[in-house]
């Protein structure tokens, strides 16, 4: 599917107060979006002219773009030169596949005192890097590679390292990756874009991402815990707590978000990027099956109950039984499961595309490798090793 894009003068204007979203966005009259199959709000993969895949998200265009031309989609002057190049009626190539983004929480420590530093002394409530409370927050850029969203990780750490040494005692601080520390939570939660029809605020898609849960669960839950350990366990074992348990996800009409996951991946880029990696691999599968039973998700009605899943993944465990295993302060149980999730999760459709970063992330957790918890220290390690054309050796 290809895709007419010309500049908007009036996007330019915008960009001036919050180039920010206007730089991330491509704004789309109302029957051209229709005639490409897209809605306000979904997400565009458009190929630049570096090779690389960049995300946008769709708007609505300005009236006065409207008027000069509505059989075209309208971007700022920067997107349009990195997508096409400064080149004149040219046609970019629409990308289709599931887009991955994640929200990563994380704890500013104060290295002398060993104390947690409230993040909202430092960032705003909103933006690429903001706080959510006590806790920092990294939202990266979405791509359909993890890798791509790795990059922008590490882009928004290094920023953050310079809007932190601008502060009195700013060089202080130490960003710290891991599912609970001094008391507090954090988690990793995954973002999916999803074929549409098992997207927004309906009764049966609400039913079905409550059903797909149950495979994300045990397929990318499972895996999650091991880097914890015996000790980082708060997270998953509070009672009367749901959060970082199984069964916690949202919906609506862009994304399926996991939520379970918790902030111990964000420690290494190779937790990171595998986490990402093995949860592409299961919402691919997941989606390519119920479009099967579900008539290209028109019968969603089709898969209604836990044992319609189970037909689908006959290793899902018994719902009891799981819980207990994600709520246990021991991963014993979670190891033994282990195995049957890496046997299942190599036959998955997607497999092969993504196999580099999944068997990564599953050689850290089948050798029980420990990082420090550390952020910038590992996270430099890598990078800085890549820039320097170095290799890199777990």
């Amino acid at each position: 599917m290809e895709i007419n894009i010309d500049v908007s003068n009036t996007m330019n204007k915008e960009s001036g107060w919050n180039d920010y979203y206007e730089d991330r966005i491509l704004r789309i009259p109302a029957s051209y979006r229709a005639r490409l199959g897209l809605c306000v709000g979904d997400f565009t993969h458009l190929k630049c002219v570096d090779g690389v895949h960049e995300m946008f998200q769709v708007a609505e265009a300005f009236r006065e773009d409207v008027a000069r031309n509505p059989n075209t989609a309208y971007a700022t002057t920067k997107v349009y030169e990195s997508v096409v190049g400064g080149r004149s009626n040219s046609e970019i190539h629409l990308v289709s596949d599931i887009t991955l983004g994640c929200d990563p929480e994380m704890y500013m420590v104060d290295r002398v005192s060993g104390n947690i530093v409230a993040a909202y002394r430092y960032l705003p409530k909103n933006g690429p890097i903001g706080h959510d409370g006590f806790l920092l927050e990294f939202r990266p850029n979405p791509s359909i590679h993890a890798y791509e969203v790795c990059d922008n990780l590490w882009k928004l750490i290094c920023l953050a390292r310079k809007v932190f040494n601008k502060k009195p005692e700013g060089n202080r601080i130490t960003i710290v990756a891991g599912s609970s520390y001094g008391g507090m939570t954090a988690g990793f939660h995954l973002h999916y874009g999803l074929p549409r029809g098992l997207l927004g605020r309906r009764p049966g898609t609400y039913n079905v991402a409550k059903l797909m849960t149950a495979a994300f669960d045990y397929y990318v839950g499972i895996p999650s815990i091991l880097p914890e350990g015996n000790t980082d366990v708060t997270r998953r074992t509070a009672k009367h707590v749901r959060y970082g348990k199984p069964g916690e996800y949202r919906l609506d009409h862009r994304t399926f978000e996991f939520r379970m996951p918790g902030g111990v991946n964000m420690i290494h880029p190779v937790l990171a990027r595998g986490l990402m990696s093995l949860g592409a691999v299961v919402a691919q599968d997941v989606a390519s099956r119920i479009n099967t039973c579900t008539d290209s998700f028109t019968n969603l009605k089709e898969l209604s109950s836990a044992l319609d899943m189970r037909e689908l993944y006959p290793n899902l465990p018994d719902v009891g039984e799981f819980y207990a295993t994600i709520t246990s302060p021991d991963i014993s149980a979670a190891r033994h499961h282990f195995e049957t999730v890496k046997e299942d999760v190599r036959k998955m459709v997607g497999y092969e595309e993504r196999a580099e970063d999944v068997e990564a992330y599953f050689e850290v957790l089948t050798r029980g490798l420990v990082f420090s918890n550390n952020v910038e220290h590992n996270w430099g390690g890598v990078y800085n090793a890549k820039q320097q054309g170095e290799m890199v050796v777990l």
